[in-house]
This record gives structure tokens, C-alpha cells and sequence, in this order.
């Protein structure tokens, strides 16, 4: 999936059980990735990124492609929606887990080969290069928040997490090139 305009692509590959994605930058026919999810062990029942593991491709009502994700993990259940955003130039990710106990994690992990900076509690920008030209991309939480851990690796975060089970936490983010 990806968007000419935003030089940004999302590539998403099959491993084991789970389904993986990385974000590419293109710039004068050259790729690189800027970002791979980490899904850590498939045995948590608390992984460090969404549990994916049916991926299909569809077009929404507007005509725009889109892709839509669902997976298992313990006694939890995950929906990831991935569109092109081509107003903003962004690749947005929508991901929602429905809860039936307390998490030990919720999030979306990143590793990142490049320098990162946290610019607030919604913004990281991650220093790419390509070409040896320098290229700014940036994540931006739209809905939760992102952050850089003591792992140095990059995470989205849901605001909060209801007490109350079952419940459904929902987190929103995109990449875009700044």
C-alpha cells in the first residue's frame, strides 16, 4: 500500500502466524525502511505490537485502498485498519483490541534504525536518509499518544485503559514525511 505523492509505503509480509509490516521511503528509485513493526514472542498473550494475522485489501466508499487486519492473542481480539491519507500525504494505522482481562501491554512497537526525537507527547520524527539526502518522517498520534522507550524503540500508545471488562482500547496514528 502506498501513496506516490508521500514517498511512503507500508509493506506487509507473512511470518509464522503473524503478519509483519515495515514503513518504506522512496526517493529517485531508491527504498529503504525507516521503521519494522516488533512483535516480540508469539507465545504473549500481551505482544509488543497488534496481533495480525488476516490481512485483506479493500476500497473504501470514497474509492481510496485500504487495508484491513484482524488477530488473536490470549482471550483478546485485534482490528487494524491501514489507509492512504493522500490530503495529508500519510499512511494512517487504526487499531482497536477488545479486552476480556486487565493488559499486561497495548501498544504498537517499532524498531527504528535512525535518530529519533520525541517532539511532544503526540509526535515522534525519526531522521531517514536516502540518496544521502536527509528525510524527515514523522509519527503522529491522532488518537492515544507515541513515545520512545528505554528500549530506544518507538511506540504508540492507547490514552488510557477502562477498568471496567470487557472493553474495547482504540489507538490512531500516521506516518507522513515533514
Amino acid at each position: 500500500m502506498s501513496h506516490d505523492a508521500t514517498q511512503l509505503a507500508a509493506e506487509f509480509n507473512v511470518d509464522h502466524d503473524r503478519v509483519t509490516h515495515r514503513i518504506l521511503q522512496s526517493c529517485d528509485g531508491e527504498t529503504r525502511a525507516v521503521l519494522a513493526s516488533y512483535e516480540g514472542d508469539p507465545s504473549l498473550a500481551w505482544p509488543p505490537s497488534p496481533v495480525v494475522q488476516q490481512l485483506d485489501a479493500c476500497r473504501t466508499a470514497e474509492g481510496m485502498e485500504s487495508l484491513v487486519a484482524v488477530g488473536m492473542a490470549g482471550v483478546s481480539h485485534w482490528s487494524l485498519a491501514v489507509d492512504v491519507d493522500a490530503n495529508e500525504r500519510a499512511i494512517v494505522f487504526d487499531i482497536a483490541c477488545r479486552l476480556k482481562a486487565p493488559a499486561d501491554f497495548l501498544g504498537s512497537t517499532y524498531l527504528v534504525d535512525a535518530p529519533m526525537d520525541q517532539v511532544d507527547h503526540s509526535t515522534v520524527t525519526i531522521g531517514a536518509r536516502t540518496n544521502d539526502a536527509p528525510i524527515t518522517v514523522a509519527i503522529e498520534a491522532l488518537i492515544g499518544r507515541v513515545e520512545i522507550n528505554q528500549s530506544g524503540q518507538l511506540v504508540a500508545l492507547p490514552d488510557s485503559i477502562s477498568d471496567h471488562l470487557p472493553t474495547t482500547v482504540r489507538w490512531k496514528y500516521r506516518f507522513l514525511i515533514q
